[in-house]
């Protein structure tokens, strides 16, 4: 590359203001590539659960937490929401 990113102390290493550039962007492409396996790859291992709830228990308190379920390994099902 032809610069230094590496300045060598006393008690070890610091990243050089060059060093820190590259950091930063390098850090940004992996994240980039991190995501991307997620948005083209069908999910694997997601844990099927099987809800039966009433109408009222679904709107007052299981909807607003189903964001953090789906994040999870867990795909909702629900039977019983017509009840």
């Amino acid at each position: 590359m032809g610069v230094r990113l590496f300045s060598r102390e006393a008690r070890g290493v610091t990243l050089t203001p060059e060093g820190m550039r590259f950091f930063a962007r390098a850090e940004e492409a992996l994240a980039l590539l991190g995501d991307t396996d997620e948005r083209w790859l069908p999910r694997r291992n997601k844990a099927v659960v099987r809800l039966s709830v009433t109408p009222s228990v679904a709107s007052l308190w299981l909807f607003s937490r189903m964001p953090k379920l789906e994040a999870s390994c867990l795909v909702p099902a629900f039977d019983g929401l017509d009840r």
